[in-house]
């Protein structure tokens, strides 16, 4: 491994009945929620949506922020960790 990443991966527990019927429960994805905290730092949510339409279509979608796509990098100061590449 050339790199080390930190990260917190929360699984979302199954609902226990399905919004849209006869859509079995057991086969919806589970929902997760990422938080990167090092070197790549943000937050990711995936999920399970309704195509819209009359069928029942299910689809998963990601919802991606990356800290460095909005603030700038500034050099760190004091005790603050730095990039290990």
């Amino acid at each position: 491994m050339s790199q080390r990443n930190t990260e917190i991966a929360i699984s979302f527990k199954q609902a226990p009945y399905a919004a849209f019927h006869d859509t079995p429960v057991e086969a919806l994805r589970c929902n997760w929620l990422v938080l990167r905290i090092a070197p790549d730092e943000g937050i990711s949510l995936q999920f399970e949506i309704k195509r819209p339409g009359p069928v029942v279509d299910l689809a998963a979608v990601e919802m991606d922020f990356h800290y460095d796509d909005w603030f700038p990098k500034e050099p760190n100061a004091g005790y603050e960790t730095q990039s290990m590449t």
